[in-house]
């Protein structure tokens, strides 16, 4: 269903959706750049200005917009230099709205209204949440040391704030919250934990919950604080940044602060402890004084830490591709949009619609359907289908694979 759905136009400003096509049980890549993370077809097509060449500076002069082309997914490779993101920028109280969020978990029959509180608090969970062995408690680690004790505070609050009780363990090292098995699924049913099994240790979800996303700015911008106020931090140098082990979750980052109007950027770590890669979001140098007035952290030594840093210009926002991991099986999701090139922003990268095979689903009148089946049923050309637009109306494609609707 694409009525009334908006996208990101690659030239700035915004687009709306004419029509979806969906693309079932596909084999996917994960497009990991500096400055997004896309997961789509290994077909997917993404606009490149060249591969790198060394020596040669990161310079508008240098990769012109002009000299774009299109690359797939599975022919990426790191190195390549991909136009830069476009921040489109909100009215100046944008990032104030939000509507509360009336949310029914299924199995504590029970209605909660989420609002800005829960959000902080689903932040510093995401960060800093832990599990009992057997799923018997749930609750946020924390330094045990006396420097610590501010934010204790805060953690304790911040777990009031949404009605429910803590206790903190004997070695300060964690809070756990109190209420048994109703506050355990509750905290699942909010996307916050993944099924609680017993005899296992609760995981985390590592995923920006949809019900931050339908909040608005204000739920975003609080989730951001409690995942800053846990696992982000203040360099001399570098600025500020958000670290985690999830890919996905990573990306999901990059995607709300762009949307939020805040340049960023990724760099990947490798981490000799887990043996994995570890994920670094970095807050946009000239971005630094809007993260630091619309985001309200708590944690006092990071809020003093970034009142020190001057913002500086950064004229040139270049992207690259970093690495392309393979994402497995997954449904994926296009849309057909109206202007000239099919271009828009996709997980802050500038990529094409995809083409339609056989297999892909379109929206006609009678609901989604297999291309293949049409042609068997109708005796339709593919490239000649009824595609129904957000206004109701039925219009023809006008190619398959080179125009890409």
């Amino acid at each position: 269903k694409v009525d009334g759905l908006t996208l990101a136009d690659a030239r700035g400003g915004f687009v709306n959706a004419e029509y979806g096509i969906k693309r079932q049980n596909r084999s996917t890549k994960i497009v990991v750049t500096r400055r997004g993370v896309l997961i789509c077809t290994e077909d997917h097509r993404l606009q490149v200005l060249g591969k790198r060449v060394e020596g040669k500076r990161y310079h508008e002069k240098n990769y012109p917009l002009s000299d774009a082309y299109l690359v797939e997914a599975k022919d990426l490779v790191p190195g390549m230099v991909l136009p830069h993101s476009i921040v489109n920028n909100k009215d100046v109280n944008y990032a104030d709205n939000y509507d509360d969020v009336k949310y029914y978990c299924e199995s504590i029959d029970e209605e909660l209204v989420l609002d800005t509180k829960w959000a902080y608090f689903a932040g510093i969970f995401t960060g800093d949440g832990c599990a009992g062995n057997n799923n018997d408690w749930l609750g946020i680690s924390h330094g045990s040391n006396d420097d610590h004790s501010d934010w204790r505070s805060i953690v304790h609050e911040s777990i009031l704030d949404i009605g429910l009780n803590f206790s903190i363990n004997k070695n300060k090292k964690d809070t756990r919250i109190l209420g048994g098995i109703n506050q355990i699924n509750k905290i699942k049913d909010i996307g916050l934990i993944k099924e609680v099994q017993l005899n296992k240790r609760g995981r985390k979800t590592l995923r920006i919950p949809a019900w931050i996303m339908s909040g608005g700015p204000a739920f975003m911008w609080n989730f951001i604080a409690g995942l800053f106020d846990t696992d982000g931090t203040v360099g001399k140098n570098a600025g500020p940044s958000i670290s985690t082990s999830e890919i996905e979750l990573a990306g999901q980052l990059l995607c709300i602060l762009r949307y939020l109007g805040v340049n960023c950027s990724l760099i990947k770590s490798w981490n000799k402890v887990y043996d994995r890669y570890y994920w670094k979001v970095y807050i946009g140098s000239e971005n630094i004084d809007e993260f630091r007035r619309r985001c309200p952290i708590r944690n006092k030594g990071k809020i003093d830490r970034l009142d020190k840093i001057i913002s500086r210009k950064a004229p040139f926002r270049y992207n690259q591709v970093l690495m392309v991991l393979d994402g497995g099986l997954r449904d994926v999701y296009d849309f057909h949009i109206n202007n000239d090139d099919h271009l828009y922003l996709q997980g802050g990268l500038i990529g094409h619609n995809n083409c339609v095979t056989g297999d892909s689903l379109v929206q006609t009148e009678n609901g989604w359907e297999e291309i293949k089946d049409l042609v068997i049923k109708e005796g339709r050309h593919p490239a000649n289908f009824g595609l129904v637009g957000s206004d109701g109306k039925v219009r023809q494609t006008d190619s398959v694979y080179g125009g890409g609707e």
